[in-house]
């Protein structure tokens, strides 16, 4: 017969490791959310003395220039709109589109691993203690590739989501790599080029002409990726609830 003492005793490293793990979890989604906003206010003073020097070099920057975008957006050090408009100023838009998808893709492996490594998938454990947000992720998460590759485009659509929060909480989640790498080239893709078209224009921009004004389009984006994922999720749960699958 097991001892309830020794029970409780087994239980309670296990809840206290399961706090700890949350815990850094939280930690590493408000360093995502404030790492970049610092890390760009650090950027601007050396972007104004040294950008058209860069520019001047031509491709020569061009692989260094993934390579350092990749890291610094994918350890949520620079958001990934910066890395997308300087793109687009240093290499034009065609060019330009290809660079940042490339460094995004990099950055997007990068903070994923780093997730994995961390916090690992304790998201996942607290969206399966809800029956409600349980159904959602084996609808939206685990039933199969496609409907994973939906979810992280659509999740990945509003240029409002901190790209580097984005990843951490696809990784916690328990999303698989592919899935997560080739949506979040999908769904990122229209704000990309939007930011490098911005960034192209503002490459010949001058002092006293209107800047490029490209706030319609995120909000229209935001109302694509917001709404149908809460549309799709209301969905599957009238589904589940008329059929009564939802168990506890």
């Amino acid at each position: 017969m097991p001892n309830p003492i020794q029970s409780e005793e087994q239980k309670a490293p296990s809840q206290n490791k399961t706090r700890g793990t949350f815990g850094l979890l939280l930690l590493i989604c408000a360093a995502a959310v404030l790492l970049p906003i610092l890390g760009f206010s650090s950027l601007v003073s050396f972007l104004s003395s040294s950008l058209d020097s860069f520019q001047e070099l031509g491709l020569w920057t061009l692989v260094p220039f993934v390579l350092v975008a990749s890291t610094l957006i994918g350890l949520a050090l620079l958001p990934s709109h910066v890395s997308s408009g300087l793109a687009g100023f240093l290499y034009g838009l065609p060019l330009g589109t290809l660079v940042a998808l490339l460094s995004v893709m990099l950055g997007a492996c990068l903070g994923y691993g780093v997730t994995q490594k961390t916090a690992k998938h304790q998201l996942r454990f607290w969206i399966d203690r809800s029956k409600w947000t349980r159904v959602l992720a084996e609808e939206l998460i685990d039933s199969g590739f496609s409907k994973c590759l939906t979810t992280i485009a659509l999740s990945r659509l509003p240029p409002q989501v901190p790209f580097a929060l984005g990843n951490i909480v696809a990784a916690s989640s328990g999303v698989s790599l592919i899935p997560f790498i080739l949506g979040t080239v999908l769904g990122m893709a229209p704000r990309i080029i939007l930011l490098v078209w911005v960034g192209t224009s503002l490459s010949y921009w001058k002092v006293g002409t209107p800047i490029p004004n490209s706030l319609m389009l995120s909000l229209v984006a935001a109302g694509v990726g917001f709404g149908g994922i809460i549309l799709w999720s209301a969905l599957i749960l009238k589904k589940h609830s008329s059929n009564n699958q939802l168990k506890d």
